[in-house]
């Protein structure tokens, strides 16, 4: 089945194919269960806590998550460029979550090699401007994701983050506004993308006073496209429970949380 409509990175009309976020060769081949803000606060899903979705009612997405998003040619070059080098990626850092299950390391670091640190860049942010329609509409950040050679990113506005994911659940959360209680006068900006085993988070204007969630990789952005190396990732893990962008919560904080508001 396809279907028409304003290609997402090039902006143009037409015919548009279905494009996984992430790849599909990022393990997401398989059916999954999709519910948005709006289901999960229906009368039949409100009794369940946020992570029990195979109890709640959605859609299920049979190729796996994704959309009808990308014109063809579009679908076809980021697929050729970036996805391939990201499915790595991906695959080694899923080898590393499987391989330290039983027991996480709190210090130190893992090391993968093989990196396409631009290649790998490029296709996070390509999932991020999918996601976040209004994204390509800066021709800037257009150019660079159409351009495979370009390396003109504007990494003083946007900053990406990465983290091991912990838990079942994934998110995929365009922008929006973040407000701390403690620091209400200075909301945050971002976007997030979380599946098994790696979640990444991009802000957009990050105040100077505030640190990003997570492990800055925005200097892959600094490389030239044929540039392969190694990479070393501290063994920072989140649990993703949630919904919500930046809720990194343990069930028993969300469990205490609940119970906290039904007492009031």
């Amino acid at each position: 089945m396809k279907k028409t409509g304003k290609c997402r990175l090039c902006q143009k009309e037409g015919k548009l194919t279905y494009e996984h976020i992430p790849p599909k060769n990022a393990y997401n081949g398989y059916p999954v269960k999709t519910l948005n803000l709006f289901e999960m606060h229906k009368d039949n899903n409100v009794n369940y806590m946020p992570w029990e979705i195979d109890k709640m009612k959605g859609k299920i997405k049979q190729r796996g998550m994704g959309g009808y998003y990308l014109c063809k040619e579009c679908n076809n070059l980021t697929g050729s460029w970036y996805a391939k080098y990201f499915g790595d990626f991906v695959k080694a850092l899923g080898g590393i979550v499987s391989e330290y299950r039983d027991e996480w390391p709190e210090v130190g670091s893992f090391t993968i090699e093989n990196v396409h640190y631009l290649a790998v860049f490029k296709q996070i942010i390509t999932m991020f401007c999918v996601l976040n329609e209004h994204l390509t509409e800066d021709e800037q950040i257009r150019n660079y994701i159409l351009e495979r050679e370009n390396g003109s990113f504007d990494w003083k506005k946007y900053r990406l983050f990465m983290y091991f994911r912990d838990g079942n659940y994934s998110r995929l959360c365009p922008l929006s506004i973040n407000v701390s209680i403690d620091n209400p006068g200075n909301p945050i900006f971002c976007s997030e993308i979380s599946f098994f085993p790696v979640g990444f988070i991009l802000y957009q204007d990050l105040p100077a006073d505030q640190v990003g969630k997570g492990i800055e990789i925005t200097n892959l952005s600094f490389y030239e496209y044929d540039a392969v190396g190694g990479i070393q990732i501290p063994p920072l893990k989140y649990e993703v429970n949630s919904i919500f962008p930046l809720d990194f919560r343990s069930r028993e904080e969300i469990e205490g949380a609940i119970k906290k508001n039904f007492q009031k």
